[in-house]
């Protein structure tokens, strides 16, 4: 499954960096393709550690959330972590509003903090 449309896989130590490819999760038939692909990656691979990065993200919807949020829960099943990073500031906005950064995700300001927090 290394094969992944909307993800640049990246494997640091005991950490999978998944890297969105897409710059707008804005549109439902995407975020489809989008959940179906990190969701079937994560059943399969199971990594212990896993890390979403943000970098090249500029706008999620709502939806976006929902996707994470599945995916945050198929992680913790297996007894994985799930982070983000690099959330642009209006993505980080919407996860402030929603009280979801520091209770439901952890997040951190870049792909390096996030490894080093979790090493």
């Amino acid at each position: 499954m290394e094969n992944l449309a909307h993800f640049r896989l990246e494997r640091r130590g005991n950490v999978q960096v998944l890297h969105f490819s897409d710059r707008q999760l804005l549109d439902r038939g995407l975020l489809v393709e989008v959940q179906d692909e990190l969701l079937a990656y994560l059943d399969a691979a199971r990594p212990a550690f896993v890390l979403l990065s943000f970098i090249e993200v500029r706008q999620l919807s709502s939806e976006g959330v929902n996707t994470l949020l599945q995916a945050r829960r198929t992680v913790a099943a297996y007894g994985g972590q799930l982070r983000l990073s690099d959330l642009h500031p209006e993505i980080e906005r919407l996860f402030s509003i929603l009280k979801l950064e520091g209770t439901v995700f952890r997040i951190y300001g870049s792909k390096a903090d996030a490894l080093a927090a979790l090493a």
